[in-house]
């Protein structure tokens, strides 16, 4: 793969230095670097390996792979933040009032994540109506949140099998019972 990443181009280093108050300096680091590699990687899969390579100047995979599987920061701060900014910006531009300026809604679902390694966490055999059984999470229960603007995606909590939870010795919850976390934890 064609190394070509050196560095954060200002503008985009200028719009994610607004979480740099939810993150340590290394993290902020991870989280910059993962930003600019997923933007640039295109519309194939990728791993953090695949990511990393696109830089010319690598670091050690795993504090990538740390920052991403075993985060020490709150990734619903992180969402949160990033809602807010995007209706800022959204209301910013926005040129003609909205017929319904005050109506929001949240969408929750429950969608299975392909997974290609069997030692993946939580991964196991479970049915999806379009691709049959396949390896995979049991499925995350996402929320988007939306109004007449805009569309975010601002949550998202993974569901294990009660044999899976079981076997990892957490406490098992159904997926309505994760959709109800989302609302309840949802910030007005």
């Amino acid at each position: 793969m064609f190394k070509f990443l050196t560095g954060i181009p200002r503008r985009l280093k200028n719009i994610l230095s607004h979480f740099k108050k939810h993150l340590t300096k290394p993290q902020y680091n991870n989280f910059y670097r993962t930003k600019l590699a997923l933007i640039t990687a295109a519309k194939k899969e990728h791993n953090t390996t695949s990511l990393n390579d696109l830089f010319i100047n690598r670091k050690h995979q795993s504090t990538q792979n740390r920052f991403l599987t075993n985060p020490k920061y709150n990734h619903q701060n992180l969402l949160t933040h990033a809602k807010t900014l995007l209706i800022q910006e959204t209301n910013k531009h926005q040129t003609t009032p909205s017929p319904t300026p005050n109506t929001e809604h949240r969408s929750i679902d429950d969608t299975v994540c392909r997974k290609y390694s069997p030692n993946t966490e939580m991964a196991c055999y479970n049915y999806s109506s379009t691709q049959g059984k396949i390896l995979s999470h049991d499925d995350y229960v996402t929320s988007v949140y939306h109004n007449d603007q805009i569309k975010i995606p601002d949550n998202i909590k993974l569901y294990g099998s009660k044999k899976k939870c079981e076997q990892k010795n957490i406490p098992f919850k159904t997926k309505i019972e994760l959709a109800c976390e989302i609302i309840m934890n949802t910030n007005h």
